[in-house]
């Protein structure tokens, strides 16, 4: 991977038209200069430090605003940050993109390297570094807090603490506190009783900030590089109202879009929550086939599996998400290549899996063939909702994998059991 980003790096220097092709791939948009994402909330530091509201359109930020927590701003002044310092910054940030892949449970054949790097270079991963999203940061976080997670105790109060250390960036992390189910009764108290206190002091200490930077969160095009529950209606019901149908006010409402006419049609509330509810009942009842076969796992396995399991499903329930934050199926990767042979769906989820992280040029191939026919929609219609079908099926199998890691070790932890994983003291 290291490689990979040397060779994007000497592109963007020595060949920029190739380097505009290949970075436009993801989601169809040329970029003059990488790390964008990151460059915003450097400039978003150094505007804040000056007395600016970043939370609103400002002149400073160039007409945008900061959307993100505001231990940010407090990160970037306290270290005195600037933007011209972009380049370098988002370098080291795809640098410790590539260390934390190798964290991960070490490769056991030529076939599963090759599927990893296929993984690890998707258009997706490639999209995230390029921008220098705060997503890789997170995955750098928790990554390695997954992987102080199998260590020694004291390793994995380090883990906790960086799971929380996130949790105060996005909301997300908040996805994997369930994995100190693994501890001692007394100890997931304790910790349980530290994440609630931390937390509490966050939001109170920064409540208008907080919902300052959640109003001005994006909508994501659901035609695009994304995912989430909300894609699916979201797409259906622009579809409809761009027939020049009458949208009923119960079913949904409309907000502008760059480059789209129409905008877009999202759902009311009470039918996302019944979309929600359906899924999550659904793969309540299917718990039991997310459940691993013991004797087939190591003991650092399981984890990632779980992690990603638990992120994913979190995040593609409640909100839409960029397709970047994709780059978490990467930790399910090694657990399901063991699997393969004695677990049924490993093999489905690691297609789709494969197919989701990849879905970017033939998305644009279809697109180009429907220029070609003069045809607006066909073929990349077809394709858009395949893909939605996909990451419902995807996000089911992930939930069910969730659901069996929480529902067994809340039994243990309410029985008082040690984890199976025979943690260290």
């Amino acid at each position: 991977m290291f490689c990979i980003l040397l060779c994007f790096t000497a592109l963007y220097f020595v060949a920029h038209p190739l380097y505009l092709a290949l970075t436009a791939i993801p989601d169809g948009f040329s970029r003059p200069v990488p790390f964008l994402d990151l460059s915003a909330i450097l400039q978003a530091g150094k505007c804040w430090g000056e007395g600016v509201n970043v939370y609103a359109p400002n002149s400073c930020m160039g007409g945008g605003s900061f959307n993100y927590s505001p231990l940010m701003l407090y990160a970037v002044w306290f270290l005195h940050l600037q933007p011209s310092w972009t380049f370098l910054c988002g370098l080291v940030l795809g640098g410790a993109y590539c260390v934390a892949l190798g964290w991960l449970p070490p490769v056991g054949s030529w076939r599963e390297f090759a599927l990893r790097l296929f993984v690890v270079v998707s258009p997706a991963a490639c999209f995230a570094v390029e921008q220098g999203n705060v997503d890789v940061f997170l995955f750098v976080m928790l990554t390695g807090a997954v992987w102080l997670l199998s260590r020694s105790l004291i390793w994995r109060m380090g883990g906790y603490g960086l799971v929380i250390a996130g949790l105060l960036l996005k909301f997300y992390p908040a996805a994997l506190l369930p994995l100190a189910m693994q501890e001692k009764r007394s100890l997931f108290f304790v910790g349980a009783t530290v994440a609630f206190c931390v937390n509490a002091w966050f939001l109170v200490g920064f409540y208008h900030d907080i919902v300052a930077a959640i109003v001005a969160l994006p909508i994501a095009n659901p035609f695009t590089l994304s995912f989430g529950v909300i894609n699916l209606p979201a797409g259906i019901l622009t579809l409809y109202a761009s027939g020049n149908h009458t949208m009923p006010k119960w079913l949904g409402y409309n907000v502008s879009w760059s480059g789209t006419p129409h905008g877009i049609w999202l759902p009311r509330l009470d039918i996302r929550f019944w979309l929600v509810a359906c899924l999550v009942g659904w793969a309540l009842l299917t718990w039991r086939r997310g459940r691993m076969p013991p004797a087939e796992r190591r003991p650092i396995e399981p984890l990632f599996l779980e992690a990603s399991a638990l992120l994913l499903s979190f995040c593609f329930l409640l909100t839409s998400n960029v397709g970047y934050r994709a780059i978490y199926l990467t930790l399910a990767v090694p657990s399901l290549w063991r699997l393969r042979n004695t677990y049924q769906p490993a093999w489905r989820l690691l297609a789709v899996l494969v197919f989701e992280l990849w879905e970017a040029p033939l998305r644009d191939f279809l697109k180009a063939i429907d220029h070609f026919l003069h045809d607006s929609s066909g073929f990349s219609l077809l394709f858009w909702l395949t893909r939605e079908l996909l990451w419902w099926w995807l996000a089911v199998g992930l939930l069910r994998i969730a659901l069996a890691f929480v529902i067994l070790r809340l039994g243990r932890l309410l029985a008082g059991k040690i984890d199976v994983l025979k943690l260290e003291a």
